[in-house]
């Protein structure tokens, strides 16, 4: 047999087919090729017992084992894959995968359990959570979960809402809410916290009926709390004072331990020493009392006794529109006030009485000279009650009672002097008030008058007993002074002896009669000091042989006939007139 050899680079060797049995060297990679008579390039061998062992599995692109493979202490390392049909079996550990960034994937079922080497291992975490488990139990000291969800798809709790609903519980440990770390239930401490509770049926251990959801009944004898709280974080019963605290409570019966039935549904009667209620909905017989066990309702003589009276919808209601005869009577006799109130200005704070035609329930448009409302005042005349006074609205008849406009009318009513007849005043919708007199306040004087009426206002009327004349007068204040109102001109026969004399706001309206036989300066003054209003007007007559003579004051003008300011001979008569501010028409015989 003859041996055949070929040499070469790599290059060359993919260009030739070996002979069957032919070597074939490169002499660039180093490696020995055999042909098999078909394979380009033939097909690599290295040493071993008859060429069998390989050295190098990198250029056998699908190698295979004839039997086991013994590891001899050692690893399978590198990248890349295993990819079995078949089972693995190890009897040491199991490492799969060194890091949170690896990937495991597991597409056929386990068969067994799976238990941890020891404590504080975590199933999934807060970052990456498993989506849904499937378990018929769960048997665990703490759960952690956002929402448990049955084979139904029903939530059956959820963080969001604090809802858990469920069957049956049966477990040690505790349910932790992973929202806000909060414990919903402690079985070391049998402590249940959640805001709703939703459970069909509770059975004792001995399998007896505690809580039946279809009747909504509870079965038990004794219930021992020491606080129970209401969704709003307020007491509902308080064990240290023994005390309940509910709004509304809806049952059919409640019975104490001795059998005793302290409320009953059918009834709709409750029986029992004390009751403390926000609200109460039902009939009540006996008496009520206070805290400090004062009477509130005294059932013997059917009387309400309280120091304030308040509502939530900020109107206390006497009867109803259905029931409308009620009435409120007050009793008193102290010596304040009656009914009193306190409120706070400039909010529109009324004594409201509103009046319709109909009924209470169904009001009709009143019509003008319908009454309204009104106040009565009574006195005790040592047999019965009789009006003194009262004071009552209507409907003007003379107005108009449309929708948005109703025309008002008060009438004042007072009995008279003797007591057998009526004092009738009236103030209509035209702005007129009528009484049978009216009687404008007295003053001794001019300054009585402006002591009590500091600041008066255009309207007043008034009554002086001496108008500085020695006369009384009706005066009227037009907005600067007072002026008489009477219809004659005072008549005065003399005015002080004296070279001068100055005009005064009460010479307004007179006629002086001047008999002095000595000359006389009559002086106008200027607003200034006297503030005399448009329109007064003197007159002088020198009855006497002395001359009268007008000066004008201070920025005070004098119209007169020439410049003339003198009366001309005894008996000469002027008239003096103010026109304008700070100037007066001067008229008459003048010289």
């Amino acid at each position: 047999m003859a041996l055949r050899l070929r040499r070469g680079t790599n290059a060359e060797r993919l260009t030739i087919t070996p002979e069957v049995g032919e070597l074939v060297y490169t002499t660039d990679t180093k490696l020995v090729y055999v042909g098999d008579g078909a394979t380009q390039g033939g097909i690599s061998v290295a040493g071993g017992v008859g060429g069998s062992f390989l050295t190098e599995l990198l250029q056998d692109t699908s190698p295979q084992l004839g039997g086991d493979l013994d590891l001899n202490n050692s690893n399978i390392i590198g990248a890349g894959n295993i990819n079995i049909n078949g089972t693995i079996t190890a009897t040491g550990n199991i490492n799969l995968g060194d890091g949170t960034e690896d990937t495991i994937s597991v597409g056929g079922l386990i068969s067994s359990s799976l238990i941890p080497s020891g404590a504080n291992l975590d199933l999934g975490s807060l970052a990456q959570q498993w989506d849904t488990a499937y378990t018929t139990t769960v048997n665990t000291t703490t759960l952690e979960v956002d929402d448990i969800v049955n084979s139904n798809s029903d939530t059956i709790y959820s963080t969001v809402t604090g809802e858990l609903t469920v069957d049956d519980i049966s477990f040690t440990g505790s349910i932790t809410d992973t929202s806000n770390s909060s414990i919903v239930y402690d079985s070391s401490t049998q402590t249940l916290t959640s805001d709703i509770l939703k459970i069909g049926t509770i059975l004792r251990p001995d399998s007896s009926l505690f809580y039946e959801a279809s009747t909504e009944s509870l079965h038990t004898t004794t219930i021992l709390l020491n606080q129970i709280y209401g969704d709003d974080s307020t007491i509902v019963f308080d064990n240290d004072s023994k005390t309940i605290f509910l709004n509304t409570v809806l049952a059919n019966n409640f019975a104490r331990t001795d059998g005793f039935v302290v409320y009953r549904g059918v009834t709709n009667t409750l029986a029992a020493d004390e009751v403390e209620a926000i609200t109460f909905t039902g009939d009540l017989t006996g008496s009520v009392f206070s805290d400090d066990s004062s009477p509130f309702f005294d059932a013997n003589t059917g009387s309400i006794t309280v120091t304030s009276i308040s509502s939530n919808s900020s109107t206390v209601n006497i009867g109803t529109e259905q029931q409308p005869d009620d009435r409120l009577q007050v009793f008193y006799d102290g010596l304040g006030p009656v009914i009193s109130g306190r409120v706070i200005t400039g909010n529109n704070n009324f004594l409201e009485v509103q009046s319709s035609r109909g009924t209470i329930d169904s009001p009709t448009a009143v019509q003008p000279g319908d009454g309204m409302s009104g106040l009565i005042l009574q006195g005790y005349d040592g047999n019965d009650y009789n009006r003194t006074s009262a004071i009552a609205g209507f409907a003007d008849s003379n107005g108009v009672a449309t929708p948005g406009a109703i025309s008002g009318r008060l009438l004042f009513v007072n009995k008279n002097l003797a007591g057998d007849g009526d004092v009738i005043a009236t103030f209509d919708a035209a702005g007129t008030f009528n009484a049978p007199v009216i009687q404008p306040s007295t003053y001794a004087d001019a300054a009585a008058r402006d002591g009590f009426i500091a600041s008066p206002v255009a309207g007043q009327i008034v009554h002086v007993t001496d108008n500085g004349q020695g006369a009384s007068e009706l005066q009227a204040y037009d907005g600067n002074t007072w002026t008489g109102m009477s219809d004659n001109l005072e008549v005065v026969d003399s005015v002080p002896s004296g070279s001068t004399y100055t005009l005064l706001l009460d010479d307004n309206y007179t006629y002086y009669r001047l008999s002095d036989s000595s000359a006389v300066t009559v002086a106008v003054p200027p607003e200034s000091s006297v503030d005399f209003p448009i329109g007064s007007n003197m007159t002088f007559v020198q009855s006497g042989t002395g001359q009268l003579t007008f000066v004008a004051g201070a920025g005070v003008t004098i119209n007169s006939p020439d410049g003339l300011l003198s009366t001309r001979v005894q008996y000469s008569a002027v008239s003096i007139t103010k026109v304008a501010s700070d100037a007066w028409d001067l008229i008459g015989d003048l010289v």
